[in-house]
């Protein structure tokens, strides 16, 4: 599909990632929640971060064919804890991500993955996204790779964002102090950390290995 491949521009370590592709990321921070400040550390643009020397990580990047318009930007990226999942980022409304518009970016992306060196296909165990772009992506996974795949999303999850405006006040007790809404920073790296672990406990996996621990401390 060589029209669908054309589309689509890969970016690693060694050619580093181009400013627009930068811009689209920033211009989109909260989808990005994850691709940008990863990518951040990798390039050591945080100065509160060490820089990630990890060489097989590589980001993909589709434009509307015949312009430079990204329109999808997909990560293949690890971290300490070991391999993370791909994470899809649309730059467009979720309104715009019909079956139609989705169907043939969703396919280059897949080729391109697949005629990636060495890439295995059980590599992609997971993929986060918005469910229109997940849904179109693991359907043409399957088409394309040949692997079933899962049908009923294995964890769901609402992106919610709140301000000022949006705020609305409950009838509780006045706080002791003053909240203030502002973005994090580095000071609030602890509590932030403390906030990720609670959410993680909750994960289908962990419970089922606590479970399993305690099962075998009882029955040694």
């Amino acid at each position: 599909m060589p029209g669908l491949l054309s589309s689509v521009q890969r970016f690693d370590i060694a050619t580093g990632i181009p400013e627009d592709v930068w811009n689209a990321l920033r211009a989109n921070a909260a989808r990005a929640n994850v691709i940008l400040p990863h990518a951040e550390k990798i390039f050591g643009l945080q100065d509160f971060t060490p820089t990630i020397d990890a060489p097989e990580q590589f980001w993909l990047v589709y434009s509307q064919p015949g312009t430079s318009d990204i329109i999808y930007i997909l990560s293949c990226t690890e971290g300490l804890p070991g391999k993370y999942p791909l994470f899809l980022l649309p730059t467009v409304p979720i309104t715009d991500l019909t079956p139609e518009f989705l169907k043939s970016p969703m396919k280059a992306l897949c080729n391109t993955l697949l005629n990636e060196p060495d890439f295995r296909k059980q590599r992609v165990f997971s993929v986060f996204s918005v469910k229109p772009f997940a849904d179109a992506f693991a359907l043409a996974w399957e088409e394309l790779a040949e692997m079933n795949r899962i049908k009923d999303p294995y964890y769901d999850a609402i992106f919610m964002t709140c301000s000022k405006n949006t705020l609305e006040p409950l009838d509780l007790p006045e706080p002791q102090q003053e909240c203030v809404l502002r973005l994090a920073d580095e000071q609030d790296a602890e509590t932030i950390g403390v906030l990720c672990r609670e959410f993680a406990a909750t994960s289908v996996c962990l419970l089922h290995s606590l479970l399993e621990r305690a099962f075998m401390d009882e029955n040694p």
